[in-house]
């Protein structure tokens, strides 16, 4: 996954990301409860599942530069989409559940 440039990630963040992840691939990224049971992820996992979601924004017409929101609880999952946004090229927004309707608009 290069994040939409040949020479790599051009956001900071996911630049760090993979660097970390291909340093050890097979090393724990993230710990945390998924419907009451503890997950691991190792970060191969991690860099599949964001290559997925970044698969998915790109057939939704996601291109570089567009404006992506995510919006819901801080989960290991939004993190996912997130990057995975973020790694489709995209301008990432999170927008925090308690924001109501009108301040969205």
């Amino acid at each position: 996954m290069t994040a939409r440039s040949p020479e790599g990630p051009q956001d900071p963040f996911l630049y760090r990301l993979l660097a970390t992840a291909g340093r050890a691939p097979g090393a724990i990224a993230l710990v945390h409860k998924h419907r009451g049971v503890w997950v691991t992820r190792h970060w191969r996992d991690v860099v599949g599942e964001i290559a997925r979601f970044a698969a998915g924004f790109r057939r939704l017409g996601v291109v570089d530069g567009a404006a992506v929101a995510v919006e819901g609880e801080i989960t290991a999952r939004l993190f996912l989409v997130a990057a995975g946004a973020l790694a489709a090229g995209a301008r990432l927004r999170a927008v925090p559940p308690t924001v109501s309707a009108a301040e969205r608009a």
